[in-house]
């Protein structure tokens, strides 16, 4: 079970927990991902670029956002790519983890995940957390 922390009232998800709890980390892609950058001579932090890396492998068409751009009940913002078309069969989930200061920046290098996405999903934006006991 996922765990939840309470931040000024406000029962949020430990977004470490939430990935832990629902998704696999892809150690080895972090790496083939660093070296298509560099053979493409392109900057690793983009979500286009990751996109463009992802699509090579799974042949979807990837996109990206961030959740501070809307409501979401972590409690660490992320930066994410998923599959454009349908976010629930995303094969290959990315992930930047916010490490603190100006939003528009300081991400950790992408992650790469799969496993249960559409739970990863329906967390992220579970409206009836604060219904729930604090773990």
């Amino acid at each position: 079970m996922t765990k939840t922390i309470n931040i000024d009232g406000i029962k949020l998800y430990d977004t470490q927990s939430l990935v832990k709890d629902t998704l696999i980390e892809l150690k080895g892609l972090k790496k083939d991902y660093q070296k298509w950058c560099k053979d493409k001579k392109e900057d690793q932090y983009y979500g286009d670029n990751v996109g463009e890396f992802l699509k090579g492998i799974t042949g979807d068409e990837y996109t990206y956002d961030n959740s501070y751009n809307y409501e979401s009940t972590i409690d660490n913002t992320i930066q994410y790519s998923y599959n454009k078309n349908d976010i629930c069969n995303t094969k290959i989930f990315a992930i930047q983890f916010h490490q603190g200061g100006d939003i528009r920046g300081n991400y950790s290098d992408w992650c790469f995940y799969y496993g249960d996405v559409e739970t990863f999903f329906c967390q992220l934006n579970d409206e009836e957390l604060n219904n729930k006991e604090v773990a």
